[in-house]
């Protein structure tokens, strides 16, 4: 427990003219039960039995920076500079299984933009396209076995993925698709050191010759046996790291274990919003926000990563659109609010003007801590003209805000 002056000089926002006490946690991480109670029992008896309150208000704008903002710097500079932990156990995870040996990778073959037939332990990151061309899906794809892959997705596509794959298999096949994720927990060990981390609970090499980028291997680490272990080229963006399968028993050793050896190698907690953070920093379009069903790879500059040499869904409309693509109107845009104050930051569905006329909208939102300036993923219609940057502005709380593209997808 803490003073309301301890609290004040910590947070200059909280008003505690209506609290009695401030329970505070200075650690991150897990924080014993028992610990919590005898905390408010001793605070309750020091404030006459007067009721203890944990929720603060500030007096901050609606549209301004947040509070928790230097929350997400901090994780952001961690991921980047040090290493960083985030709980990625809300992604999907599927087992997709097939008796026949090859049943289960043709059917991926014909879902997939990419070249499915990877070698055994391998991953890719793909797409799944619709009739039109446009994003449904946007998975890892690990295989196990020549005949069993595992599907990992974003939170958002847990049930449209099994859904998607389950509507374009044969019935008549002997393929399953299993959700295997209630009985896992996914941990994502981010950043320049999190190599050095993992490598103090293991004796097994995680160098770069021995774990290759966007390969799986079965490891014990520390206390925790049989682990799957994926070395990724991309987590939402964040460039290379590990992403951990662990069973449910075992995870809350593992991570007490994991940030007590990453102290000195200045390890953190991450949150999604900074995750997502750098994934739009990047200028990174995400599935669900620029990649939509009515979006094809060409609409966002995406169309280089898609194999051509194999059939899947949407590669019709794709080539009818290949000859098209030079003229189209519609971009994706990564943008840069030139000029902006505290109490006015963008928040996504701003729409973009030029010259006094609305040509498009903003999609998805960031600050980018490093150069501390917002940045902004959004789509604008050109209309067969040139679009002058710096004729370009956003609305944000009715007010306009001259904006930069600095990487035009």
């Amino acid at each position: 427990m803490i003073s309301l002056k301890e609290a004040q000089e910590k947070w200059p926002f909280m008003r505690v003219d209506d609290l009695k006490g401030i329970l505070w946690m200075p650690d991150e991480g897990v924080i014993s039960p028992t610990d919590v109670c005898t905390m408010l029992a001793r605070g309750a008896t020091n404030q006459v039995g007067q009721r203890i309150r944990f929720d603060y208000r500030t007096n901050q704008g609606t549209f301004g920076k947040p509070h928790w903002f230097k929350n997400v710097e901090e994780e952001c500079k961690a991921c980047r500079d040090t290493v960083a932990v985030v709980d990625l156990t809300c992604f999907g995870l599927f087992e997709l299984e097939s008796q026949n040996t090859s049943e289960s990778l043709e059917l991926l073959q014909s879902l997939c933009v990419n070249d499915i037939d990877i070698p055994i332990g391998h991953a890719i990151h793909t797409s799944m396209l619709n009739e039109i061309g446009g994003y449904e899906v946007q998975c890892t794809v690990i295989r196990r076995a020549k005949n069993r892959f595992l599907i990992v997705t974003k939170p958002t596509l847990t049930t449209h993925t099994e859904s998607w794959i389950s509507r374009n298999k044969d019935p008549n096949s002997d393929i399953t698709i299993t959700d295997i994720q209630s009985n896992c927990s996914i941990l994502g060990i981010l950043g320049p050191n999190s190599r050095e981390v993992l490598q103090q609970l293991t004796l097994s090499s995680l160098e770069g010759d021995d774990f290759p980028l966007d390969s799986l291997q079965v490891l014990d680490l520390d206390y925790a046996s049989d682990l799957i272990f994926l070395h990724t080229s991309d987590v939402y963006g964040s460039g290379s790291g590990w992403q951990l399968f662990v069973d449910n028993d075992q995870v809350e050793t593992l991570y007490n274990h994991l940030m007590s050896t990453g102290k000195e190698y200045g390890i953190r907690n991450m949150g999604w919003y900074a995750l997502n953070n750098i994934s739009i920093e990047k200028g990174l379009p995400m599935i669900g926000e620029e990649l939509v069903p009515s979006i094809t790879p060409y609409d966002v500059g995406l169309d280089s990563s898609i194999d051509y040499n194999k059939t899947f869904i949407g590669k019709n409309a794709l080539l009818d659109l290949k000859d098209k693509s030079s003229s189209s109107s519609k971009k994706l845009v990564h943008m840069v609010v030139k000029k902006h104050d505290d109490d006015c930051i963008p928040w996504g569905g701003e729409t973009v003007v030029h010259d006094g006329d609305v040509i498009g909208h903003v999609t998805s939102t960031a600050f980018d801590f490093k150069l501390g300036h917002p940045v902004c993923l959004g789509f604008i219609e050109s209309k067969g003209e040139a679009v002058e940057e710096n004729r370009l502005e956003i609305n944000i709380a009715d007010k306009m805000y001259p904006v930069h593209i600095v990487k035009n997808n």
